[in-house]
């Protein structure tokens, strides 16, 4: 599903899941005016044309809807969805909403990926434990 469609998701069906990990995703998408290099096309055959419209696609304006989730975000230090990933993490931190935000050498990388699931996998683990009954 990519971190994208993965936050979008759980930010519209927030009761269904109590913990999210994004790897490289695309956060906060779909959006123009990022930093060169830090953005990616906005398929206007899918979300249109009008910015404005956009915001109820981009999980960053739903946000509020993840208190009480685990979160881990993880991006690459010139990966072009890092500005996206820091501006979430700002947002989830306005909001007051814990969660762990870690940005590992690389790229939008098949190596940061395999960097990231092996961080990701404790991260759950320990949330998973923490769910079960005692």
């Amino acid at each position: 599903m990519g971190g994208y469609g993965a936050m979008h998701y759980l930010v519209n069906h927030p009761d269904q899941f109590s913990s999210i990990v994004t790897l490289i995703g695309l956060l906060d998408f779909p959006r123009s005016g990022l930093p060169e290099g830090q953005s990616y096309p906005v398929p206007e055959q899918r979300f249109g044309s009008d910015e404005e419209h956009w915001k109820s696609f981009n999980s960053l304006y739903k946000a509020t809807e993840l208190r009480e989730k685990s979160i881990y975000l993880i991006t690459g230090d010139s990966a072009f969805d890092r500005t996206m990933n820091e501006n979430f993490s700002r947002r989830l931190n306005e909001l007051e909403i814990k969660h762990q935000y870690d940005v590992l050498e690389g790229g939008h990388t098949f190596t940061v990926v395999r960097a990231g699931v092996q961080r990701l996998v404790p991260f759950l683990n320990k949330h998973f434990a923490a769910q079960e009954p005692q």
